[in-house]
């Protein structure tokens, strides 16, 4: 792997001869992926067309005067729920699977395995 301390001087040597300066990037988080898709909810709610407007407008009004929340906050809603997310929560890194963690365990010497 190569971001393992020894492999330093492998990934160096790599960018050296390739040209190329690599940069250490996290996994993306579940707010990150959620922002992302609220960004394309919000380019397809723009491109909806104002003709729709009247037919939802009663709705719109109503929940607006029904709720405790501000107007962005209920539209931010409407973006999550347009998106299909009604909730955010932890996942592992490397199986997605919600509310379980993902451990990187790491030892001062070698560990062999049996057989």
């Amino acid at each position: 792997m190569l971001y393992e301390p020894r492999y330093k001087h492998s990934v160096s040597r790599l960018e050296w001869e390739s040209g190329v300066k690599f940069e250490h990037i996290s996994v993306p988080q579940p707010t990150d992926v959620a922002q992302s898709a609220g960004s394309e909810a919000a380019d397809a709610i723009a491109s909806v067309s104002d003709s729709v407007i009247p037919i939802f407008r009663q709705q719109a009004e109503q929940l607006l005067s029904s709720s405790s929340l501000s107007a962005a906050d209920l539209l931010a809603k409407a973006l999550a729920k347009a998106v299909g997310y009604t909730d955010l929560k932890k996942r592992s890194l490397l199986s997605s699977l919600e509310d379980y963690s993902t451990l990187h365990l790491q030892t001062g010497r070698p560990m062999w395995s049996p057989g």
